[in-house]
């Protein structure tokens, strides 16, 4: 599926481009949202992880919404021709690589970006995952894409903690801009936010979320979806029913942690904004092997092979803190946490 060097740049930045890897399959694709769109032209409200169905909003979203995008959720089981890209074998090998073995698919979904839609702010998600994007349309720079700070994968606290203002564009950014049948994969624990659509187009992109089977025991899929929906899944994609497959039970033997007090505790939350955990976290985990002691072909959980390209540098880590900025920050999350 890649390159050696191509897999090098992807332990080092935390993403990768591969140009024309979907093209093939983008009519079908194409086809597939569009369906989905004349649907619910205004998507749905996201409720992820909630174990119930998405409602279809009724109102095409507003630059100053909250969710200012067109967002379909679960994707691939309202339309089970957009997991077809999941049948490369090669790709699968490649995910496997990444988060280890019997990952399951977390989430899918499709998003249109209208134009006029202003940032989403940098933030990192919880650790553990994978995410491939696949462009739906032809995306330049400023046109809805995703944008990351590259590396900051490793060594690095959340953004909230660091940025004065983590609504603005970073100077080290780099768009995760193409054309249309382009894939790009990246880390999810990438500093990373959404560009302002500034053209006069809406855009489109797939999203695929894959964690390892150690680190989460659900998927945003889980109870949101009927028995039908998924049998059509399974059915899209034969040869690897793990995908599909939920035991909280195993993950609960996967997740146990073998070492000192310390080391159980670095590796027990898969979230990055307790500043604390996340450098032990680091110390334990960065530049060493995750793969699990215990249980061959698995990892430790909240892990990935990409954590493996570096040591972790103390120095550089607190470097990057910004004590003011990250206490205005934590004030506001409280003040919006008691108003809702």
């Amino acid at each position: 599926m890649i390159r050696p060097d191509q897999w090098q740049a992807l332990q080092r930045d935390g993403f990768l481009r591969v140009p024309g890897a979907c093209a093939d399959a983008l009519p079908a694709l194409r086809a597939a949202t569009d369906k989905l769109l004349a649907a619910a032209p205004h998507g749905y409200v996201n409720s992820l992880y909630s174990g119930r169905k998405p409602e279809p909003r009724t109102a095409p979203p507003k630059p100053t919404d909250r969710a200012p995008t067109v967002i379909v959720p679960h994707a691939g089981f309202l339309a089970p021709e957009l997991l077809a890209p999941l049948a490369n074998p090669a790709l699968h090998d490649l995910l496997q690589r990444i988060v280890g073995r019997d990952f399951y698919l977390s989430n899918i979904w499709l998003q249109e970006v209208p134009p006029g839609t202003g940032r989403l702010a940098y933030h990192k998600d919880p650790r553990g995952s994978i995410t491939l994007n696949i462009l739906l349309d032809d995306i330049a720079p400023r046109m809805g894409s995703t944008c990351v700070v590259p590396g900051t994968h490793l060594n690095t606290p959340p953004p909230a903690a660091c940025m004065r203002d983590i609504q603005a564009p970073h100077a080290a950014e780099t768009d995760l801009t193409g054309q249309a049948g382009d894939l790009v994969i990246f880390s999810p624990e990438t500093w990373h936010a959404r560009s302002a659509n500034l053209s006069d187009r809406p855009t489109r992109r797939l999203f695929y979320n894959f964690y390892s089977r150690s680190s989460r025991a659900t998927t945003a899929w889980a109870g949101a979806i009927d028995p039908e929906q998924l049998a059509a899944a399974q059915a899209a994609l034969p040869a690897y029913p793990h995908l599909f497959r939920l035991d909280p039970a195993e993950t609960a033997r996967l997740a146990t942690i073998p070492g000192t007090g310390l080391r159980r505790w670095s590796f027990s939350r898969s979230t990055s904004d307790a500043l604390l955990r996340d450098a032990a976290f680091a110390w334990q985990a960065l530049g060493h092997p995750v793969d699990h002691p215990d249980f061959p072909g698995f990892l430790l959980p909240y892990t990935t092979r990409l954590l493996e390209a570096r040591r972790f540098a103390p120095a550089a880590y607190v470097a990057r803190l910004r004590p003011l900025t990250l206490a205005r920050n934590t004030a506001g999350a409280v003040r919006r946490r008691l108003k809702t």
